[in-house]
C-alpha cells in the first residue's frame, strides 16, 4: 500500500520495528534564496548553478564570503542551518538498551553543527537574528533585507510568503544536505470502535495519488506520493500553489522530489526536537563566549539528563 511512499517518511512512523503512524506530507529541506541578490553577487541566478555553490559546506562557506564582499549576508542567523546539519545524521543520539536504558551520545552531528554555527557568527555572515522569535529574522525576507538565502521545506513558502517574501523575486535548489524538516504524523488508536473507516481515511490520505495531488494543490504541502509528484512535477500543479508563486513559476515539486532523495530518518527517536533546542541553546552561548566547546557540550548532556531522564554516555 504504501509503496509510492518516500522511505524516509515511513522510517519516522516505525517504533520497534512496526508502522505505527504514516504521513501525507514529504518535508525534504530545500534552500530559498533571492534572486536579485543571487545575480548581484554571484553572477546568476539559475537553480542549478547556484545549488552548485551550495553543494557541499565549504562551498556554502566560501559563497558566504562572496556574499559578505558585496554587502550580503547568507542567512538571518546561525540557527538557520541546524536542521540541515544535526536532520542529516548518520548515528542515533538516543540508543535503547535491551534493558529499557535509553543513552544519549553527542555525536559528529552535533560538534559539526556547533563549529559551522560558530563560523557563521564570528566572520559575520549571519544577522544573528533568531529564527521565529526576532523580528529582524522575518524582516530578512522582505526586499529590503539583506539575507540571500533561507534554509526551509514545503511548508515554508508560506511562513516567508505571510512575511514579506515578494513573490517571484525567489528561487530554490538544493543545498549542502539531504534533510527533512518536520511534518505531521496520523495514527489509529488501538481502541477506536471504527478501525475499518480509519484504515480507509489512513489509505486515502497517504496512497491515493488523486486526493495526494488535490492536497498539494489545496494547502501547498508536497505529498508522500511519488506517483502524484511525478503528476505534479508534469502539469498538475495549480497555479495558485504557494510555492510556485513564490518561487516565480519554478516548479517546486520538481525540487522537492529531487531533493528527497539522500534523506534518511532511521536514526530519529522522539527526544530529538528537545535536543535539538539544548543544542542551540548551548550554540548560543558559545558563539557569545559565555561558554567554552566544553561548556557547550557539558549543557547539551545536562539538560538530556535532568529534562529528558537519558542516560549520558561518558
Amino acid at each position: 500500500m504504501l509503496s509510492n511512499s518516500y522511505d524516509f517518511a515511513k522510517q519516522y512512523g516505525i517504533t520497534d520495528g512496526e508502522l505505527k503512524a504514516v504521513t501525507w506530507q514529504a518535508n525534504p529541506g530545500t534552500v530559498f534564496y533571492r534572486r536579485d541578490i543571487a545575480k548581484d553577487a554571484l553572477g546568476t541566478d539559475d537553480p542549478d548553478e547556484v545549488a552548485a555553490m551550495l553543494s557541499d559546506w565549504d562551498k556554502f562557506f566560501e559563497t558566504a564570503e562572496t556574499l559578505k564582499d558585496k554587502g550580503y549576508k547568507i542567512t538571518s542567523g546561525t540557527r538557520d542551518i541546524l536542521y540541515a546539519v544535526t536532520n542529516a545524521k548518520r548515528n542515533a543520539w538516543v540508543t535503547l538498551a535491551d534493558d529499557g536504558k535509553e543513552t544519549f551520545t553527542i555525536d559528529d552531528s552535533i560538534t559539526t553543527y556547533l563549529e559551522y554555527a560558530k563560523k557563521l557568527y564570528d566572520n559575520e555572515y549571519t544577522d544573528n537574528a533568531k529564527m521565529w522569535i526576532d523580528a529582524q529574522w522575518s524582516a530578512d525576507m522582505t526586499d529590503d533585507g539583506k539575507v540571500f538565502c533561507y534554509f526551509g521545506c514545503p511548508w515554508f513558502a508560506g511562513t516567508m510568503r505571510g512575511n514579506g517574501a515578494t513573490d517571484g523575486n525567489w528561487a530554490a535548489c538544493a543545498g549542502p544536505t539531504s534533510y527533512w524538516w518536520g511534518g505531521t504524523y496520523i495514527s489509529v488508536g488501538k481502541d477506536t470502535p471504527n478501525p475499518e473507516l480509519c484504515a480507509f481515511l489512513l489509505y486515502e490520505l497517504t496512497c491515493d495519488p488523486d486526493i495526494s495531488v488535490e492536497i498539494c494543490n489545496a494547502s501547498g504541502d508536497c505529498p508522500n506520493n511519488i506517483e502524484a509528484n511525478e503528476r505534479l512535477a508534469n502539469g498538475e500543479l495549480s497555479d495558485e500553489n504557494p510555492a510556485l508563486l513564490l518561487l516565480g513559476g519554478q516548479n517546486p515539486i520538481e525540487v522537492y522530489a529531487a531533493n528527497a532523495v539522500g534523506v534518511d530518518e532511521s536514526y530519529c527517536s522522539y527526544a530529538d526536537g528537545k535536543l535539538q533546542d539544548y543544542i542551540n541553546d548551548a550554540s548560543t552561548s558559545y558563539n557569545e563566549g559565555t561558554f567554552s566547546i566544553d561548556d557547550a557540550y557539558s549543557y547539551i548532556n545536562g539538560e538530556a539528563k535532568k529534562q529528558l531522564s537519558l542516560t549520558v554516555a561518558e
